[in-house]
């Protein structure tokens, strides 16, 4: 690559500031750092990873590294550059949301969750900051909660899956509790925030119907509405149903009413969760896929719920 043409990337990966992606990255960064994001912004991966190869100890450099091989779908050498980046700066909040959003893209939700929690948690003993700053840390803020939310959602997923449904209730909870915090924060999650609700909706009633709990099951759907869920045709549908089933099962002898709950299980072991990588420059976009026809509920969800298309 010529002088020339270096100098400019270099001047790009500067001049942006605060501004789009990897915008935390200070404006006075090592001139290799401040390259590579320039390549980074204009989506050459391969060029941003080169430029910070052989220094990866330099501050941003592992997760521009990161982040490009994770680009590249370079998926296993991503994770090793974001270890090696966090064990470096163990207390980057912003690097702990980046690798958050990483682990929920590959369905890695526990890891996930304990990114995103630390990162909430160095974030919550910050200083206040400026107005510029403070919007960047909204940003910040919004992404490690809708990775939590969504972490939080795939363990109730995989609780229910196992039948420890009274768990998977309470971890539902939390994932909506989430959403409606990054709600509060930016537009954007608010935007996103009635879809979110309704998969968290979904999938604690169908945690509450197998764990037995008939009568406080059809009273969520109300509670979710309120804060601002989406009622959607299908969505209506299957609150209607549920509250059938409920009343049904409800009247049923102690020793069948188990068996009732069991015919929800098939609505969330279908779904599928998937999640964007998150840079700062656009927002962490969560999606929800694959919703199933069951015995229980005669007719077909068809919501691929997501903020927009991964």
């Amino acid at each position: 690559m010529s002088a020339a043409r270096e100098k400019k990337i270099t001047s790009c990966g500067r001049e942006a500031g605060a501004r789009g992606a990897l915008g935390w990255i200070p404006g006075d960064a090592p001139a290799d750092v401040a390259a590579a994001r320039g390549f980074y912004l204009l989506r050459q991966w391969g060029a941003a990873e080169a430029a910070v190869a052989g220094a990866p100890e330099l501050p941003g450099a592992g997760v521009i590294l990161a982040l490009a091989r994770a680009r590249m779908g370079e998926e296993a050498r991503a994770e090793e550059a974001f270890a090696m980046a966090v064990a470096a700066r163990p207390d980057d909040p912003y690097l702990r949301g980046a690798h958050a959003a990483f682990l929920l893209r590959a369905r890695r939700g526990e890891e996930a969750l304990a990114a995103a929690a630390a990162g909430l948690a160095i974030l919550d003993q910050r200083p206040a900051t400026n107005d510029r700053g403070r919007t960047g840390e909204s940003a910040l803020r919004v992404a490690l909660l809708s990775a939590s939310g969504g972490a939080r959602w795939a363990r109730g997923q995989a609780l229910v899956g196992s039948g420890e449904d009274g768990r998977a209730v309470t971890e539902f909870e939390h994932a909506a509790r989430a959403f409606l915090a990054a709600g509060r924060s930016m537009q954007d999650a608010r935007d996103a925030l009635p879809g979110r609700l309704a998969a968290a909706y979904v999938g604690q009633a169908v945690a509450m119907v197998a764990a037995g709990q008939y009568e406080a099951a059809p009273r969520l759907f109300v509670r979710r509405c309120a804060e601002g869920m989406a009622a959607t045709p299908a969505l209506s549908r299957f609150a209607r149903d549920l509250y059938e089933l409920c009343d049904l099962a409800a009247r049923l002898p102690a020793t069948e009413r188990a068996a009732a709950g069991e015919a929800m299980r098939p609505v969330l072991a279908g779904a599928r969760l998937t999640a964007t990588l998150w840079d700062g420059g656009h927002p962490l976009v969560l999606g929800w896929h694959g919703w199933e026809r069951t015995p229980g509920c005669a007719y077909a969800l068809h919501l691929p719920w997501a903020d927009e298309r991964p």
